[in-house]
């Protein structure tokens, strides 16, 4: 995947005291130590200076050692040690110089919570004996490799607002292809992409009759009048082409309508962001106005059309990340997958794709 994976420092503060967010117990075989045992984490040290361990192999390693991964967690299972004081577990982290060491743990398996997305690590697990004050070890198990599942990504991408002067008040669509155009690298303005790249068609009345664009054909009025509508996929994949072979590019924008919100996520793995359409803040979608086209087609507008730039995703935290050309601190907003799927659909399930 292309989206920025976080790698993890393990999220664990007082790290010499005797209880921690860590949860250690007894395998299902066992009821004497059925419940929850303090660990300690005994030491979090250089993945070049993990301290050696003594080692006789009168001490029987743990046996049938295994892991797995539940919700956020690393679970390291194990035949309990019947003739051992104790397992310890040592953690190394991919990508970190941190080595986490669990140590003191009693029954037959360990979860370790908070891991992140894409998170790997090995894990070596050892009993041990007290010898007064010294610990003296078993052979280590084999080596276990666990891998947190991936949730989903997030393009790092900068917003566009479109009421940065000179202002466009119904000119979402274009500020989000501004914004998916400047990610790409390119100098264009939103306004340039309005007055220059959009088609665009005012209102008329004859006898009595309106007549207005088609806004699959065009934007509906002028994005630089707040009393316009809008426009949806293919006049903005029209404005975006026009543009991209002006300079040049062999990158071209197509507009691809009727997917599920979910065929967009694998666009999103690939770093590609997509304009995408649903409605302002996630209101409702009503129907309001309406107008003929000059080929006699009625359209009726949708109330709280608006369009965004699909950023990232997120299907355990059940939100989606977007550029949201109204917000004027230009961070990315979270929104509710399921709300945002369905106000999209509303809206017609439009979009526009670059690559």
């Amino acid at each position: 995947m292309t989206a920025k994976k976080r790698i993890l420092i393990a999220a664990m503060a007082c790290v010499m005291l005797t209880s921690c967010r860590v949860n250690s117990g007894s395998s299902s075989e066992s009821s004497s130590d059925s419940e929850a045992v303090p660990a300690m984490v005994s030491s979090v040290v250089k993945a070049d200076a993990v301290p050696a361990v003594r080692t006789d192999d009168d001490i029987k390693k743990p046996a049938n050692v295994s892991g797995s991964v539940s919700d956020n967690s690393f679970v390291i299972s194990w035949d309990e040690c019947g003739d051992a004081d104790g397992v310890e577990i040592r953690m190394y982290i991919s990508g970190s110089e941190e080595v986490h060491i669990f140590s003191n743990i009693k029954g037959g398996s360990f979860s370790i919570p908070d891991q992140q997305d894409g998170t790997k690590a090995e894990f070596e697990v050892y009993a041990f004996r007290f010898d007064g004050d010294e610990k003296i070890y078993s052979q280590s198990s084999e080596k276990i490799e666990l891998e947190m599942p991936v949730y989903g990504s997030r393009i790092d991408i900068k917003s566009v607002c479109q009421y940065a002067e000179p202002a466009l008040p119904t000119g979402c669509e274009c500020t989000a292809l501004t914004t998916v155009l400047k990610f790409y690298g390119f100098g264009v303005t939103k306004n340039e992409i309005a007055a220059k790249y959009l088609k665009t068609q005012k209102f008329k009345k004859k006898k009595g009759v309106l007549y207005g664009a088609d806004p699959e054909k065009a934007f509906v009025g002028k994005p630089e009048d707040k009393h316009s509508y809008g426009c949806y996929s293919k006049p903005i994949a029209d404005a975006a082409n026009k543009y991209l072979k002006e300079q040049k590019s062999t990158l071209r924008a197509y507009a691809k309508d009727g997917q599920e919100l979910e065929y967009w996520f694998d666009k999103i793995d690939e770093g590609k962001p997509v304009i995408i359409w649903a409605t302002d803040d996630m209101k409702k979608s009503k129907p309001t106005d309406e107008w003929l086209t000059k080929d006699g087609k009625t359209i009726t507008w949708l109330k709280n059309e608006h369009c965004y730039v699909l950023a990232g995703y997120d299907t355990k935290k059940k939100i989606v990340f977007c550029c949201d050309p109204i917000d004027r601190t230009t961070q990315i907003k979270e929104y509710d997958i399921s709300l945002f799927a369905k106000r999209y659909k509303e809206q017609g399930m439009h979009a526009v794709l670059i690559e």
